[in-house]
């Protein structure tokens, strides 16, 4: 399996959870991790397709919207792929959910969803809260292993 894993971040947390994403995702396959100003006009090859942002302003981090901006209207044509963000512990109604707004735009640009958004807390510090990282590397190991379990042909 091949998996791409993009992210944007402003203080690091997001990173370091994109990282820890692409390294359960290594257990099963070729990664890459890269920020989304790595990313050109069109997503690399891949059976899957990791996206994350830091929550702001009820939505994603200004690097990850131009990147979403420049693959266009069918730029997750037929990929699978998975959202997660790192948000303050608020309701959503009042914090918005970055994962929410990328599941969003990968579904109208063709994308199928594999798994549930996932949301990484962090404090107002901010760092992340205790436990996050096992939370996360629990929710990649399902997310591999749904699409390890039902294969799709890498796009590209």
């Amino acid at each position: 399996m091949k998996s791409i894993v993009i992210y944007a971040t402003r203080t690091g947390n997001t990173g370091r959870v994109a990282a820890a994403i692409a390294t359960i995702l290594s257990a099963y396959g070729d990664v890459e991790l890269k920020t989304a100003d790595q990313v050109d006009g069109t997503l690399p090859p891949a059976d899957l397709v990791v996206v994350g942002s830091p929550t702001e302003g009820h939505g994603v981090h200004p690097a990850l919207a131009s990147l979403l901006d420049r693959l266009g209207p069918a730029g997750f044509a037929g990929r699978a792929f998975a959202a997660f963000d790192t948000r303050v512990a608020w309701p959503h109604w009042l914090s918005g959910s970055a994962a929410s707004k990328i599941r969003q735009r990968a579904e109208k640009a063709g994308g199928r969803l594999i798994g549930p958004e996932h949301s990484c807390i962090v404090s107002m510090k901010p760092e992340l809260e205790a436990g996050e990282m096992e939370r996360v590397t629990a929710w990649a190991q399902d997310v591999a292993g749904t699409i390890a379990r039902a294969p799709v042909a890498a796009a590209g």
